[in-house]
């Protein structure tokens, strides 16, 4: 559980800048907090994560990739069940959730 600790870390770091009303989730909260629309144009979308005995995938922008490997100037930092953490170049890093559509 160390992926979804480091993912609530990084949320809530992000939480003490942007105090959520009292009852959301640290996830909803950081999603209300940066909407798809005020992120970056050039933040990857997340559309399929793998996770099995030993291996952690994410489809990023249609590139297969595990945790250390890049996909334009970003790096996958984390896979977890639902979301990823990229790092930009700039070291700041961003939690991205797989798309549901």
């Amino acid at each position: 559980m160390g992926g979804m600790s480091r993912i609530h870390d990084t949320l809530s770091r992000r939480k003490a800048l942007h105090a959520p009303p009292a009852g959301l989730d640290i996830v909803e909260a950081a999603r209300l907090a940066d909407p798809p629309a005020a992120r970056s144009p050039s933040l990857p979308a997340i559309s399929a994560i793998l996770l099995s005995e030993g291996r952690r995938l994410a489809v990023v922008d249609g590139h297969v990739l595990s945790a250390g490997q890049r996909v334009g100037p970003w790096e996958l930092v984390l896979v977890d069940r639902d979301a990823v953490v990229l790092r930009a170049p700039s070291g700041a890093e961003q939690v991205v959730r797989l798309d549901h559509e």
